[in-house]
């Protein structure tokens, strides 16, 4: 078999044009093809905001936010058999189905995707499908009902949110944080019940003469014959 049959026939090569496409969440559905990149485009557009200002409206422009990062690949897939053109098919089937969600898909998962393209694209990034187009070349036939060569153009928008939210440093723990988290979770001590219940035996605490039933008259000639505490100074 010739060295192209060989490449096209085999799942994992080992040649550089790879792209993985993996499902966030949901069934994990994952896709990896091996293809001839026809085209790649990656497009960045900065979130600019145009003002203007003063009487004569002078123009002044500043950033508002995170760029937009979107790419799109055209990608061909030849079939050396049968088999081959087979699975191709059903492969990007799979994937147009996920990004033409049904009512409970919607309500199942987000489709969010990562993304890897070796080697133009060595870091997995994540974001969403938001485009998806197939072509059967009809010139060069089919295999058993099925197109000998498919391509397949995808578009993916980047979630910059999410990527900047992974890479965000977690909130260290501080003391006052610590000392109020351990204040709430103090336990209440054992023994302040079995101390109210030893009061509650012993009776109730004295505490002082009570004056109630006593006229005011009575309470004023008890204040003034009260002698004095010793060392006390005797107010004029």
């Amino acid at each position: 078999m010739p060295f192209k049959s060989r490449f096209l026939s085999n799942e994992k090569p080992g040649v550089e044009n790879t792209v993985f496409l993996t499902e966030i969440g949901g069934s994990g559905r994952s896709f990896t093809f091996h293809p001839f990149i026809e085209a790649f485009d990656k497009i960045i557009e900065p979130n600019i905001v145009e003002e203007k200002y003063g009487l004569f409206g002078a123009v002044s422009n500043h950033r508002a936010g995170f760029a937009v990062e979107r790419y799109s690949m055209t990608l061909v897939l030849p079939a050396v058999d049968g088999e081959h053109a087979r699975r191709n098919y059903e492969k990007i089937e799979r994937l147009t189905k996920i990004v033409n969600p049904t009512r409970s898909d919607l309500l199942s998962n987000d489709a969010l995707f990562r993304l890897k393209v070796k080697p133009l694209i060595p870091k997995t990034l994540k974001g969403h499908i938001t485009s998806v187009s197939e072509t059967h070349d009809l010139d060069t036939g089919f295999i058993n009902g099925y197109p000998k060569v498919m391509r397949v153009s995808i578009e993916f928008t980047v979630d910059k949110l999410l990527q900047e939210l992974e890479r965000a440093p977690s909130a260290p723990n501080t003391p006052a944080a610590a000392s109020t988290t351990a204040n709430e979770a103090a336990p209440f001590p054992a023994n302040v019940a079995e101390q109210a219940k030893s009061s509650e035996a012993k009776g109730p605490v004295s505490r002082g003469p009570d004056y109630s039933g006593q006229s005011r008259i009575r309470k004023e000639q008890k204040t003034k014959n009260a002698k004095p505490l010793p060392g006390a100074k005797k107010k004029r």
